[in-house]
């Protein structure tokens, strides 16, 4: 995704950054469904849909804030500083995945003893 954000930001007519943006948004429903089973891969039980529920409200509190707000701002001259953001967000989500998701290691099951 991150290619496609600059490849889009430098495209030279409208059919390319369509195609791109195409390109672009299949990346990011692939990215979208992986990220969207992380609440039950650390959680389980009720939790995992609370979780779920604050995640979406998170997303939506951001698209707004973004699209009312700091869009208007950033293209006054030109769409290049959006993609340009849209492509520092995607690292900086895997980031914030490794470093709050914890260690990542195997999981041992424990058996269940007959009594």
């Amino acid at each position: 995704m991150v290619p496609g954000f600059i490849v889009i930001g430098f495209a030279d007519s409208p059919f390319v950054a369509v195609i791109v943006m195409a390109v672009l948004l299949g990346g990011y429903q692939v990215a979208m469904n992986n990220i969207l089973t992380l609440p039950s891969d650390f959680f389980s039980g009720r939790s995992v849909g609370s979780l779920a529920g604050v995640g979406g409200m998170a997303a939506v509190f951001g698209v707004l804030v973004f699209s009312t707000w700091l869009i208007p701002v950033l293209s006054t001259e030109s769409y290049l500083p959006v993609f340009l953001m849209g492509a520092s967000i995607v690292p900086l989500g895997v980031v914030a995945i490794f470093v709050f998701g914890g260690k990542i290691s195997r999981v041992v099951l424990r058996q269940k003893q007959n009594t």
